[in-house]
């Protein structure tokens, strides 16, 4: 009796053996065919951020183009080339953008960027890494403004961006370290 008791587990145990390793075939034939979990946003700017660009567009002259939402690692490179703290300066820059960066048409040389503050710019957490951010442009020699996100822009909002030597930083205050 205990050797039909002991048959009948076994023969259970291939059984569920076998229908897990057909499941995840099927699974894996059905990920290949169905398409991602993916769909396209209407516009790659929120809503106050495409209201702050019509009027940016304005204010930009025609020596320049206005690039949208640059991921600071390909902005910024470090000049550390290996170790710990190599990737811990990269790691603090992940997932981080410039929000526009207005750069030379020619060269696409980055003239500054502007940062739109959000809400969320206000947690602890999130201001002592907006400091970081706010140390590695000025390391880097780029300018970085910040404007405090609205729902609507006036002409007011565009007469204190920089000129490009306005937004050159001069080399002395390059020195990240002394922050």
């Amino acid at each position: 009796m205990l050797f039909y008791a002991f048959l009948a587990v076994l023969i259970l145990a291939i059984g569920l053996y076998v229908y897990y390793l057909l499941k995840e075939k099927i699974d894996e034939k059905k990920s290949e065919t169905s398409p991602p979990p993916f769909s396209m946003h209407k516009s790659v700017l929120d809503k106050s951020e495409l209201e702050f660009y019509k009027e940016l567009i304005k204010y930009v002259d025609l020596a320049h183009v206005i690039l949208l939402k640059v991921s600071l690692n390909d902005l910024f490179y470090t000049t550390i080339t290996f170790g710990e703290v190599r990737e811990d300066a990269l790691k603090k820059i992940a997932n981080e953008h410039a929000d526009f960066l207005i750069c030379d048409k020619q060269t696409l040389k980055p003239i500054y960027a502007i940062s739109l503050d959000h809400s969320i710019h206000l947690i602890r957490n999130r201001l002592k890494k907006g400091k970081y951010i706010d140390r590695a442009y000025k390391a880097a020699g780029l300018k970085l403004i910040r404007i405090k996100i609205k729902n609507e822009y006036t002409a007011q909002d565009f007469y204190d961006l920089p000129t490009v030597e306005e937004a050159e930083i001069p080399a002395e205050e390059l020195n990240p370290l002394e922050n």
